[in-house]
């Protein structure tokens, strides 16, 4: 019984690794897309008086 939940639990480990990999795979291809879509906008520079 004990090897059971043993094996029970590595493989929810392994669904839950799996899970997380390809949360951030998608969550770098996101950061991606967002830098690429604001590259081309830019803030005015500011100038302190001073």
């Amino acid at each position: 019984q004990i090897m059971t939940v043993i094996q029970q639990t590595t493989s929810q480990t392994t669904s839950g690794t799996s899970a997380t990999a390809e949360s951030i795979g998608n969550l770098a291809k996101m950061a991606s897309e967002m830098r690429r879509s604001v590259s081309g906008f830019a803030l005015p520079s500011s100038k302190k008086a001073g």
